[in-house]
């Protein structure tokens, strides 16, 4: 190799070795080193640049997802470094508080929900719901019993509440950015205590509901019909629907078959039928979702009181001080990766990114932080206070960082502080277009500056 003036570098092993070994070389370093390499000189920088299937290799682990086959995959590392080393040095995130002082009194919220920019919060018999950007509130309802539960479909489409004495209601939702209706739908009665989850699909039209009074039901979201009641071991905690729109569910990678996931005290089952029945029913062979189940016991797996998450095909817990994750169809436990610290409450998972809240013992505090599925690695801390109840905001970006946006909402809670005035924290991305925008420059500047550090490091050993 020559150097930018066309003079053969002194000491340039790596250009006398064959053209087949330097990608292969380069492949034992990481992203940070490579760029570093690639400041030596033009020639090195064009030799480097080349190693498309490396750089797209170091983008992955990055967490940008895969892209199209035009890619400049070096390119791409360039622009989103910055980002992961904020993510890790916890200056991607920011706080604010919506004021919500002119409806509810606060601290004792029962329930909290997210929807495209609005936050939903209720306290006693009255919920509201209020606009992010402009700490507005937009709506106002009050209840005949305590609310206990929000939950809100993915598409924004519909909105559950569930309350004291095993009422849910639903409503249909027309969400807007400076606009939010809602318009009361159905009825749902059957459970005989207060409600503590909901969850809904569109898609299966079907709700899924969890009481104290140990029972998991499922009903028609459209017409309010019961289409079948689960006895569970004691009150149910937690229940999720994973419908199957095509060939294979995306959640479980089971075929033709929708699922449940049911969490109460003692166990975590996860039921699944046949979306085809016999009769043609549009809701499948439901009736036969007790024969089609995988049982998780707490006792025997370790798992603490966090939520479960079903993503592609595996499973995924708290399981002591490390998250577990585990094969569905090969029922076989495939990895852990380490939190450091007990009580961890796993808040979503997607196919690159998890994001987790740890109660670091030593420092006596909250963390959130996010975790690299790929690597198993727990990086980035971002101290929180005290948090009661937490709602999940977007998560694309779990899938791949591309898909972040400046003021995505990532999560809404609240906390524990009584002395203050009431309020819901929102915690979201920062700005960071700016920085974005001359991300590659950045990259550059700091490779550079590493590289000149490099050479001053040599010249005294020299």
């Amino acid at each position: 190799m020559v150097d930018d003036g066309g003079a053969r570098l002194e000491g340039d092993g790596f250009s006398l070795l064959p053209v087949e070994l330097h990608e292969y070389i380069c492949s034992f370093l990481d992203g940070h080193t490579l760029g570093i390499a690639s400041c030596v000189s033009k020639s090195w920088n064009r030799a480097i640049s080349s190693f498309q299937g490396l750089w797209q290799k170091k983008c992955l682990e990055l967490g940008t997802g895969p892209l199209g086959k035009e890619t400049d995959w070096k390119e791409l590392y360039a622009k989103y470094w910055p980002l992961v080393c904020s993510i890790k040095e916890g200056t991607a995130f920011q706080h604010k508080r919506v004021n919500t002082s002119h409806f509810l009194r606060g601290p004792s919220y029962t329930a909290v929900a997210y929807c495209y920019g609005y936050v939903l919060a209720a306290e006693g018999t009255v919920f509201g719901i209020w606009r992010i950007k402009d700490n507005k509130a937009v709506a106002i309802a009050f209840m005949d019993r305590k609310v206990s539960c929000l939950c809100v479909t993915p598409d924004a489409q519909m909105l559950a509440v569930g309350c004291h004495r095993g009422l849910i209601k639903t409503w249909t939702l027309t969400v807007g950015s400076h606009s939010f209706t809602k318009r009361s739908f159905k009825e749902y009665q059957g459970h005989t205590n207060n409600i503590l989850c909901i969850h809904m699909s569109t898609e299966a039209d079907l709700l899924a509901s969890g009481a104290h009074d140990g029972t998991a039901k499922v009903w028609c979201l459209s017409s309010g019909q019961l289409l079948k009641s689960l006895l569970a071991t004691s009150y149910v905690g937690q229940v999720t629907i994973y419908p199957c729109v095509g060939s294979v569910n995306s959640a479980t990678s089971f075929e033709e078959k929708h699922s449940l996931l049911v969490m109460d005290d003692v166990d975590i089952c996860i039921y699944s039928w046949s979306r085809n029945a016999k009769d043609d029913s549009q809701y499948g062979d439901i009736d036969s979702m007790e024969d089609d189940v995988v049982v998780f016991y707490k006792q025997d797996i370790g798992a603490r009181r966090s939520r479960y998450h079903v993503h592609d095909g595996k499973f995924y817990y708290v399981q002591g001080t490390a998250i577990s994750v585990y094969c569905l169809r090969k029922k076989v436990e495939l990895n852990q990766i380490q939190l450091g610290f007990v009580n961890g409450d796993l808040l979503a998972v997607g196919d690159n990114y998890a994001m987790v809240t740890i109660w670091d013992s030593m420092a006596g505090e909250l963390v959130f932080s996010v975790v690299n599925l790929g690597r198993r690695k727990l990086f980035g801390r971002f101290v929180v206070p005290g948090l009661v109840n937490v709602a999940v905001g977007e998560k694309e970006w779990l899938n791949s960082l591309a898909a972040r946006k400046y003021h995505d909402v990532i999560f809404v809670a609240t906390d524990i502080n009584v002395r203050e005035t009431p309020h819901i924290n929102v915690y979201s991305w920062r700005n960071l277009e700016e920085a974005e925008s001359s991300s590659k420059l950045t990259f550059v500047k700091m490779l550079k500056k590493s590289y000149s550090r490099f050479k001053l490091a040599f010249a005294g050993d020299g």
